[in-house]
């Protein structure tokens, strides 16, 4: 499965939970200034977020980690290609301490991996929007975006939980990053480096 950048990049999302909890209590409080919110810089890495993906979702899908600049080069658009993914270097570095003073409080990323996913196995059709088809990164362009042979810095990374509990096919996952089982597997073995590599759908 295709992933940028590399293990120990920074992020800091915030469950939009906490973002209307925060939101509420200002409201009632009548805080008054601006705020930035966001989980503390630093207190995740987007290896972390796959990695507990991968052991919530049961997929056995090998990370490929590819360069920013390599994604860059091949067009790969931001965020809506591959969700939470933007290199520019202040991104992932909001200061959110006023906000942290107020009273905001950010749960650990992995409850919310975890509520997000159970969520999407109960929603089904709910899930369906016209505008699903903007998100996500097709199997052909991922394929063409990541061959060992065309990016030497590509680093594999196998999931620390083993076996597969299994996922449905076309079923969303976690910020639209989805695994899909194409014929008896939920990998496709391209045979330009005979690597398996599980497809991302929307």
């Amino acid at each position: 499965m295709l992933a940028p950048g590399g293990a120990d990049w920074p992020i800091q999302p915030i469950d939009v939970r906490d973002v209307a909890a925060f939101a509420l209590d200002a409201a009632e409080r009548r805080l008054p200034g601006s705020f930035n919110l966001a989980a503390p810089i630093g207190s995740s890495t987007f290896g972390a977020l796959l990695d507990v993906c991968r052991e919530v979702t049961g997929t056995s899908a090998v990370l490929e980690w590819v360069p920013h600049d390599f994604l860059i080069r091949q067009g790969v658009r931001e965020w809506t290609e591959l969700p939470l993914w933007r290199p520019y270097p202040g991104t992932w570095r909001v200061d959110s301490a006023s906000a942290r003073a107020a009273g905001l409080r950010c749960r650990p990323l992995a409850d919310t991996v975890v509520d997000t996913w159970e969520w999407l196995n109960r929603a089904g059709p709910v899930l369906d929007h016209e505008r699903a088809a903007e998100l996500g990164i097709t199997p052909e362009r991922e394929a063409a975006g990541h061959h060992r042979s065309r990016c030497p810095g590509v680093r594999r990374d196998r999931p620390r939980v083993p076996g597969c509990r299994g996922v449905s096919p076309r079923h969303p996952g976690l910020a639209g990053w989805t695994v899909r089982r194409t014929g008896s597997s939920r990998t496709r073995t391209w045979p330009e480096t005979g690597i398996q590599y599980p497809a991302f759908v929307t």
